[in-house]
């Protein structure tokens, strides 16, 4: 009995391993074993400089099993624009990185549940120029200014004129806050969702404040040891007002300010300068409150502290 047991399993393996192969008829290397099926790219690491750009992927499957449906994605939301739809080429795109931090991500490709493969992806950070002491002196007037939407803290509280303090709270008693990205973010979905606007705009435009023009203006002042900093509305108002002596380290351009514009406050005060990709000289106020402003349809206002970017030019009437 254990003879024919024996015989059995011989028997059984035998044509297990006949309808696993297929006949070898020279033109198979593998000698008889199934091939492999495995995915082929035509570069599997990409590396993009902080401007981004637009990029192509070839791709094949060698010894492609019929039948078999593929998917592509993406692990991060700043890899945008992915179009797999033609088979063996993948598209996408990766805009600018406004930071200084490097970013890596990836594209994976899952040809069903027989194999997969990924296309490494890194972004340069943004190269920041940092002027040396003499190039931050003169008189420089803030020509525009921006909210720094991922660098530093912000709070935008919701409003509420009901309110017994003027803000929004929740069922706990919590202000309702939003960060100064989120606040852009929706403003920019609003504005596109108008059939009245034709082109988009994204959150770094509204960041610029480009859907208004509230008259505000300033002028930083900046000798070999003092700084003053006077911005507010044309008309007169100063909404902020800085003055004192730094300490400028120029090696990771930032002013150390002993802020005395309000001799009762006292503030050690840090102010980033640096030109950005347009030769601006721009100085970076760590949080600033903008007034008031609304969304897109009017409907919710909000007191906004955010950092702000304020870029200049030099004046000629120093």
């Amino acid at each position: 009995m254990k003879q024919l047991y024996n015989l059995f399993l011989l028997t059984a393996a035998a044509a297990l391993a006949f309808s696993c192969s297929k006949p070898d008829n020279g033109e198979n290397p593998d000698n008889g074993e199934t091939p492999e099926t495995v995915i082929l790219l035509s570069e599997d690491e990409i590396t993009a400089d902080a401007d981004g750009g637009n990029f192509t992927v070839q791709w094949e499957v060698e010894n492609p099993v019929e039948g078999t449906e593929y998917s592509v994605n993406a692990s991060e939301e700043w890899i945008e624009n992915l179009d797999w739809e033609n088979m063996g080429t993948i598209n996408f795109s990766i805009p600018a990185n406004t930071s200084e931090e490097a970013r890596e991500g990836m594209i994976t490709i899952e040809y069903g549940a027989v194999c997969s493969d990924t296309i490494n992806i890194r972004q340069e950070g943004r190269v920041v120029s940092y002027p040396a002491p003499e190039d931050i002196i003169g008189v420089w007037k803030v020509i525009g200014d921006r909210w720094d939407l991922d660098n530093g803290e912000s709070s935008c509280y919701l409003m509420d004129d009901e309110s017994e303090d003027g803000y929004a709270h929740d069922e706990n008693g919590n202000y309702i806050i939003i960060t100064v990205r989120e606040y852009c973010e929706q403003y920019a979905r609003d504005w596109n969702a108008d059939p009245a606007n034709g082109a988009e705009g994204t959150a770094e435009d509204f960041a610029d404040k480009l859907y208004e023009d509230i008259g505000l203006a300033g002028t930083f002042t900046v000798d070999g040891s003092r700084v003053s900093f006077d911005w507010g509305l044309e008309l007169g108002f100063s909404a902020l007002y800085v003055d004192g002596e730094y300490e400028y380290n120029a090696a990771e351009g930032y002013m150390q300010v002993d802020d005395r514009a309000i001799e009762s406050d006292p503030r050690d005060l840090r102010i980033d300068v640096f030109t950005d990709e347009n030769g601006r000289m721009c100085f970076r106020y760590p949080e600033f409150y903008i007034m008031s402003m609304y969304n897109y349809d009017q409907t919710e206002e909000y007191w906004i502290y955010a950092p702000t970017i304020f870029y200049c030019e030099k004046s000629t009437a120093e």
